[in-house]
């Protein structure tokens, strides 16, 4: 086998060689900022081409991407001009009506503004909307469009009409434009009662009905006519709802030996109509407008009144038939035939359980559930967090419900405890006993607390909902009514009503106010109702309480830290906020519900919840995979960022700090968090304006001589004279920069106090240049060449603050190797101290934003507040230009900035507080946005979407995922804490959270891989289950017809299970495997094994669980593999300049249909503890 290595650097070095057919520029001309990452695929010939992972493509800034990058990057033809959109001279489509000019990338004219297109052809689409109200193509010769018909129309005829002639012609705007003559009409629309029906009048078309020219619709028998109707004075006229309007038509009902045994109501239902009432029905609605209907309803908030308005509008356009009002008829079937769909769906009805409460409502398939989708001894596993659920709680104030109970009109629910809400009747007496409420907050104050008792509850029967939910995957759970405050009862039977239904041995919950929600947990269940209350509740060390990512901001700093979804261990990327999220979606309902019924509001609010949990399931395997991609990249970046972090770090003070972080995950309460430094957010305005006054009082002291060195006579030592120069070096910085605060329009008592500075610095100066000609060797030449080079510029003397001051590391050769070796430790223990104060004002202005940001409000506060934060990022520019001035000097005294390390030159990038604290928000945000939606062209969106899924950060944006701590906070090793306490804990802090952040995306990793396995499992299962009541007995009562309708139905849901899990497999896995090349500088062994078996079809003689060894402890695959390994993905990241990242997503079907996936060659995918274990491989590499 030929070497990887050298098959995939072939084409990478040789310039003549291409990458691809359209790839056509040397390799060097690669851009180095690319801003996507790039899904490559190798061809028939081994030739690599790639495209980008987003569905669309970015808008590309001049020059950022030549010709032949952008085509190889982007799969297409060369543009000919700028990448922007200068037209190219490619050929027009082969269609002329359709011709577009192109504009490069793909787009056309046509599809950037397709109503400008549009504009120039309205003329001609008004003159066709003008010729449909008329006779069109049969206008020379009206006459029936049915070939065995052909009647020909003649007007103003005499009757009797001649043979093959009519006087009317119809047409029916549902079927299409067709002219027909009555009988036809009427026998095409036998079993069509409903279709909208034009009569020509001989000048124009007239609206009329099919109950008008004679059809009478026949039901009882499924279309097949009744060979003993009932009797023309027995018919009905019957008002028919359907999505073409609100119709009239005369229906027969059966009266032979099979219409005998049914009622009337039932022969329309079989027909698909269903009846308003089941006596003496004459209201119905067909089955499509009740579908129709309810998914308006339940996707819009479309209310039943607006339904019918359109509706009415639709049969009369000019308001002048009276259309019968039938809101009420069809509010209350569409809600029998919601309750009658899921419960048919739920499939429960076919068991020998019945109806047992939860019993249509839709099972998650990634979350967890016991001998459904886990192995049976998970509990002996390592990794048992990779089997626990996770719920989120939150309150809603927006759902409110009017009190309005008549006592005449009782409304009970359908669903009562059916579905997701509990019964009412059950939580009605568990709110109305007395439980008290341990409310006391060790924390924030809460208004969810405060306002349990006092929330305005005057005309309501319900100020709200609570609800909880999957964090995951964002299903409805459960939720309960709030009769006042967030009360803690409220939420437990809310949380226990869910938990009833998926029995969890394990549970996390996320909620707003979990710090104090756990207190008393257990004590609290224990009250709950007997039904509900012999769940099988999680024991305390199987229970984790965090709050979500957002919410925590508002709690005090260590009680976020110490309970926030950040730190905890086993929780991947959820953050928490699925609540806000769904209640953006329920709350369009609030305006529908809040005047309805007890009974209709509990109704409307299950099927809202139905058809979000629906809707989140279907796509649960789009927006899997774009989670793992999101997930795939983003580790890549924070196991690249840790890993620069951590080799600063020396391995026992690391192995000390992740000590301290076990000991906290044991004993949050009472160990020491190292997510927080200790007194940080207790730094105050007035603290800040001490310090900064105490400076500035020092400074001007030793400006104006007070702070004298006492050697104004006689002589001093090698060591005074040094320090004198440094001294006189800061008298002369610090007046330079008051020059530049004052601006260059001082006022008078400002110029006034520059000038007795300068003469106190002058005296000094002039007393200074006696020891200069004492120490340093001709002395008076270097000042001879100063004059001497500012007569030829034409300029007078310097200002004492620009004077130059000679010093042994300004003037090689005339000092000598003794004041040398005395000023390097003194300008190296200069720059430590200035880099030591520099961490200081950073930290002083980090914290104070935070405390601006968190408690300051108003004008003239924060007005305040800003001065100071300018007062300090003044000092931070202040401090950064004198530690390079210190810096240049000590690398003159030593010779090479190599000589000064750990100190290295300090660069603009350099000056920042180590991470930005939640660094990946942004990809939070892509996770928690993977609903198909596709952001579209506008710069602004293109900005805020900027880093979709697969796409990588830019590097000049602050606070990314990519960000890495600077060396100056570890530039001269780590302080020990009685050296620098606080400077110690903060680097500790951020290298806590940087190992936080890369360690919640390998569990969010791990925990994606598992959720798609589970998808897999789960829709296995419930195939199986409709399969089973398919071939099962049915009930005793059961008649043939209705028996075959039941084993249709069973296998058509089996059906459909099996579609989605085939279409979820077919979007994650590979047809076949790829046979690319990859080329890893470093470590080459590893990839030529991926290679070997990517390129190897491995066939499973042991078909078992998943395999823990997919991968030896040397990174290469073993012998035989238990399965087939496909890539999931290949991805490259721009790393830097001109790096890259190059992502492997592998993954392995086995040939029952179980997912499983590989552990990257690290080691133990179970292994909690090998944080770099992944189903990725990251290997940078350098074009």
């Amino acid at each position: 086998m030929p070497s990887v290595v050298e098959d995939f650097r072939a084409p990478l070095t040789n310039k003549r060689t291409h990458i691809n057919s359209a790839f056509r520029g040397p390799l060097d001309s690669l851009p180095t900022d690319a801003v996507s990452a790039h899904h490559l695929e190798i061809d028939e010939e081994d030739c690599v081409y790639s495209q980008p992972i987003a569905p669309k493509r970015l808008r590309l800034d001049n020059g950022d991407f030549n010709d032949e990058f952008n085509s190889w990057v982007y799969n297409r033809p060369e543009t000919l001009g700028d990448v922007n959109g200068e037209i190219s001279d490619l050929p027009a489509p082969s269609n002329a009506d359709e011709a577009t000019t192109y504009v490069g990338h793909g787009a056309y004219e046509n599809s950037i503004d397709p109503m400008k297109t549009w504009r120039t052809h309205q003329a001609t689409f008004l003159q066709e909307r003008m010729r449909f109200h008329g006779l069109g193509n049969a206008i020379h010769n009206p006459r029936c469009s049915v070939p065995k018909c052909n009647t020909r129309y003649v007007s103003n005829a005499e009757h009797p009409l001649p043979d093959g002639t009519t006087d009317t012609l119809f047409r029916c705007r549902t079927c299409g434009n067709f002219l027909v003559c009555g009988s036809c009409c009427l026998e095409r629309h036998r079993h069509n009662p409903t279709h909208i029906i034009e009569e020509w009048t001989g000048r124009s078309f007239r609206r009329t009905s099919l109950i008008h020219i004679g059809l009478v619709y026949q039901v009882g028998h499924g279309g097949y006519p009744c060979v003993k109707p009932r009797s023309p004075q027995q018919r009905r006229t019957m008002t028919v709802i359907d999505t073409s309007g609100i119709h009239h038509v005369a229906v027969d009902f059966c009266a032979c030996e099979d219409g005998q045994t049914i009622s009337d109501w039932q022969q329309l239902f079989r027909d698909g109509l269903y009846p308003a009432t089941t006596q003496a029905p004459q209201t119905c609605a067909t089955f499509a407008v009740l579908d129709m209907y309810r998914m308006l309803l339940v996707s819009s908030a479309l209310s039943v009144h607006k339904f019918i308005q359109a509706l009415s509008g639709i049969t009369d356009p000019w308001g002048v038939d009276n259309v019968v009002d039938r809101e009420k008829e069809l509010a209350r079937t569409t809600r029998q035939w919601a309750f009658l769909s899921r419960v048919l769906r739920a499939g429960s009805i076919f068991d020998a359980n019945g109806w047992e409460p939860g019993l249509v409502v839709q099972q998650c398939w990634a979350c967890p559930y016991p001998s459904v989708n886990i192995p049976d001894d998970w509990r002996e596993r390592n990794n048992q967090w990779l089997y626990r659920p996770i719920m989120s709680i939150d309150a809603n104030f927006k759902m409110k419900l009017r009190d309005r109970i008549h006592k005449n009109h009782i409304d009970p629910p359908l669903y009562n405890g059916l579905g997701i809400q509990p019964p009412i009747d059950m939580f009605e007496h568990w709110i109305s006993t007395n439980v008290p409420e341990l409310s006391k907050s060790d924390c924030a104050v809460f208004a969810a607390l405060l306002q349990k008792e006092t929330r305005s509850e005057v005309g309501l029967k319900w100020t709200g909902l609570v609800g909880t939910f999957c964090a995951r995957h964002e299903l409805v759970h459960a939720t309960t009514n709030l009769e006042k405050g967030e009360k803690y009862r409220n939420v437990d039977f809310c949380l226990a009503w869910a938990m009833s239904r998926m029995k969890p041995q394990t549970l996390a919950i996320t909620y707003d106010i979990a710090c104090q929600y756990k207190k008393n947990f257990h004590k609290r269940f224990e009250a709950l109702p007997s039904v509900i209350k012999d769940l099988d509740l999680p024991p305390a060390d199987m229970l984790m309480f965090a709050l979500p990512y957002w919410h925590g901001n508002v709690h005090d700093v260590l009680c976020e830290m110490r309970n926030s979804v950040k730190t905890k261990r086993g929780i991947g990327r959820t953050d928490g906020e699925t609540p806000e999220r769904e209640w953006s979606d329920i709350n369009h309902f609030a305006g529908i519900t809040r005047e309805q019924s007890e009974g209709a509001r509990y109704d409307l609010l299950e099927d809202v919840y139905d058809h979000i949990n629906h809707r989140k399931l279907v796509g649960i395997g789009n927006t899997l995979f774009r989670r793992i991609k999101i997930a795939a990249c983003e580790l890549a970046v924070q196991e690249d960022s840790f890993a620069h972090i951590n080799a600063s770090i020396s391995p026992a003070l690391a192995r000390t700090w992740e000590q301290h972080i076990l000991d906290f995950e044991a004993n949050p309460d009472t160990a020491m968090n190292p997510y927080v430094v200790a007194g940080e957010e207790t730094l105050t305005e007035q603290e800040v304006r001490r310090d900064l006054k105490r400076e500035e009082d020092r400074e001007r002291a030793s400006d104006l001589g007070e702070d004298s060195d006492g050697h104004d006579s006689g002589t001093v030592t090698h060591t005074q004279f040094v320090i004198m120069g440094i001294e006189l070096e800061e008298a002369q910085r610090r007046l330079r920069n008051d020059k530049v605060r004052i601006g260059a329009d001082p006022t008078a008592a400002e110029e006034g106090r520059i000038l007795d500075r300068r003469l106190a610095l002058r005296a000094r100066l002039k007393s200074f240049m006696k020891y200069q000609r004492q120490y340093l060797e001709n002395f008076d030449q270097l000042l001879s060449a100063d004059e001497d080079e500012r007569r030829a510029l034409g300029s007078g003397p310097p200002d004492p603050e620009d004077t130059i001051i000679y010093m042994p590391w300004n003037s090689p050769g005339h000092a000598s190797e003794t004041l040398c070796s005395i000023e390097r430790p003194l300008r190296a223990a200069q720059c430590t101290d200035v880099l030591k104060l520099l961490r200081n004002r950073l930290l002083a202005h980090r914290s104070f934003l935070n405390v601006r940001n968190k408690f300051i409000s108003g004008q003239v506060a924060r007005t305040r507040a800003q001065t100071l934060i300018d007062s300090l990022q003044t000092k931070i520019v202040e401090l950064s230009l004198k530690y390079r001035e210190c810096f240049e000097s000590y690398v003159s005294l030593v010779g090479s900035e190599e000589e000064c390390l750990p100190l290295r030159r300090l660069e603009k990038e350099d000056v920042s507080v180590f991470h930005v604290d939640e660094s990946d928000s942004e990809a939070i945000k892509n996770l928690n946005r993977l609903d198909g939606r596709d952001p579209r062209a506008t710069s602004s969106r293109r900005k805020a979407n900027a880093r979709r899924p697969g796409h990588a950060p830019r590097r000049d944006e602050p606070g990314l995922s990519t960000s890495t701590m600077k060396w100056i906070w570890v530039g001269g090793g780590v302080p020990e804490v009685g050296d620098d306490g606080l400077m110690h804990r903060s680097i500790l802090c951020e290298w806590s959270k940087a190992k936080a952040r890369r360690d919640r995306w390998w569990e969010e990793m791990e925990l994606l891989k598992e959720e798609m396995r589970r998808v897999v499992e789960s829709l296995k299962h419930e195939e199986h289950v409709w399969q089973q009541r398919a071939i099962g007995a049915g009930r005793e009562d059961e008649t043939a017809d209705v028996a075959s309708g039941r084993v249709s139905f069973c296998l058509a849901q089996a059906e459909g299970r099996r579609r989605v899990r085939e279409s979820f497999l077919s979007l994650w896995l590979r047809t076949e495997p790829p046979r690319g090349k990859v080329w890893d500088k470093w470590d080459t062994k590893r990839l030529e094994a991926i290679n070997e078996a990517l390129s190897t079809n491995v066939t499973a003689t042991n078909i078992g669980a998943v395999a823990k060894h997919d991968f030896d402890a040397s990174g290469t695959f073993p012998e035989k593999l238990p399965h087939q390994v496909f890539l999931l993905d290949l991805m490259i990241l721009p790393y830097h300049r001109r790096h890259f990242l190059l992502v492997l997503v592998l993954i392995a079907p086995r040939r029952d249909g179980v997912v499983s996936f590989l552990g990257g060659p690290f080691g133990d995918a179970e292994d909690p503890s090998m944080a770099r274990t992944s189903s990725l491989q990251a290997v940078r590499f350098v074009f």
